[in-house]
């Protein structure tokens, strides 16, 4: 918990004396990085200094996916914790279809779940605070959630916005940690009554963008504060906003994050490919993985005291970009934005198919206008500045994924 609070020369020492043990380790034990760095005459004792992570090549989901097993490290200790089951594994969520499982160690796990812990504290959060999670899987509630520390309940991301809402009354968590979508829509349709019931603390949004409108329309709804935090099932948290609300918290003591385009790093403040290197999992290492998402670094200091680096904005998913005629790129939290404000559009998602035209769904208040629907092409038009054809359809329900995500915008165009 305390390394949060250290200078930011501190943590890159740290940063460095964790690289330099992950590449160790990963150079002897594991045989794809092993292999890797054989082929570009990289030694373990060539790695300086923290500008040296740029001589490894970048990691793609395709390389996983065509050498997994390579990826699992040979140590005689964690070969023995995997045939004991003595470990924690998380599947990706395959957004292109294409999934993989990350395994933790056990020492990893606890690692990362105090990580977890500092972000939710950032937050206000006491171990005694019950806190409700929208998720895809049932857990297991473990002793201390029994012992009354980290009361933890799940709901299920099958459920209707009707039944979520009734179990949130019942329930009466101080935390609510929910897809920034799914709580939106819920703020969106919620009556006072039920609302009466809740009166979270805090609400945490993560696993999708959250947009200023957003956000806007989900604090105002509940009358508390919202905190976005970004994580994935390869890295688990990997930045939060604290009380300040200046920026991501990056958890640079378990993490590296760059920023990249056409694999050289950006300045602070310009957009970039967001590629992680976790520090701290042994068992399958990521060295500088391209995790798909987008986002922009910032080098300023949040005013909290932190020495963590600073995530100034994050973007979405690459593929979450509509990508005009003239290239261009539309940023997916200024369409949400957009629709968001339309009072009359309750729920959404738009696709880009073609290089031409972008296809919205809209799920529409019962005493809509046509008129609606022209405003909406007429604003998104104005957004892409007349490039795109745009058709607008109503229809009574916008299907989730299977882990309760909604994609608000997707585009199938490559840049």
């Amino acid at each position: 918990m305390k390394q949060q609070w250290m200078k930011e020369e501190e943590l890159n020492n740290l940063q460095l004396r964790y690289f330099k043990s992950l590449v160790n380790h990963a150079y002897n034990t594991v045989p794809y990085y092993h292999k890797k760095f054989q082929e570009i005459g990289l030694k373990p004792s060539s790695i300086k200094s923290l500008e040296d992570i740029r001589k490894i090549p970048i990691l793609h989901k395709e390389d996983i996916l065509k050498n997994y097993s390579d990826f699992i490290s040979k140590d005689k200790r964690y070969e023995w914790m995997l045939s004991k089951k003595r470990f924690f594994s998380e599947v990706t969520s395959g957004s292109s279809g294409k999934q993989f499982s990350t395994i933790f160690d056990l020492r990893a796990y606890d690692y990362l779940s105090i990580i977890h812990l500092r972000a939710l504290m950032a937050a206000g959060y006491k171990p005694h605070d019950k806190i409700a999670y929208y998720w895809y899987k049932p857990s297991e509630k473990k002793m201390h959630n029994f012992l009354g520390f980290m009361r933890t309940d799940y709901i299920s991301c099958k459920l209707s916005l009707t039944e979520q809402i009734i179990i949130l009354s019942k329930l009466k968590p101080k935390f609510i940690n929910y897809f920034s979508s799914s709580i939106y829509s819920i703020a969106r349709i919620i009556d006072n009554k039920e609302l009466k019931k809740i009166q979270p603390k805090v609400i945490i949004t993560q696993g999708e963008v959250l947009s200023k409108n957003m956000r806007k329309v989900i604090e105002d709804k509940f009358n508390c504060n919202v905190f976005d935090h970004y994580a994935s099932n390869e890295f688990n948290k990997i930045a939060w906003e604290c009380s300040k609300h200046s920026g991501h918290h990056i958890n640079t003591d378990s993490l590296i994050v760059e920023c990249l385009h056409n694999n050289e790093q950006v300045s602070s403040g310009e957009l970039g490919n967001l590629v992680i290197t976790a520090l701290t999992n042994y068992v399958f290492p990521l060295i500088r993985y391209d995790i798909g998402d987008k986002g922009i670094l910032s080098d300023e200091e949040c005013s909290c005291g932190r020495g963590l680096s600073l995530l100034d904005d994050i973007e979405g998913c690459s593929e979450d970009f509509v990508v005009l005629l003239d290239k261009e790129l539309i940023d997916p939290k200024e369409i949400i934005d957009i629709l968001t404000t339309i009072k009359e559009i309750k729920r959404f998602n738009l696709i880009q198919k073609t290089r031409k035209k972008v296809n919205i769904n809209v799920v529409l208040e019962k005493d809509f206008s046509d008129a609606v629907i022209e405003i909406t092409k007429e604003r998104l038009s104005n957004l892409f500045s007349n490039q795109l054809e745009i058709q607008v359809t109503p229809v009574d329900e916008i299907k989730k994924g299977a882990r309760g995500k909604i994609k608000l915008v997707e585009s199938l165009v490559k840049e």
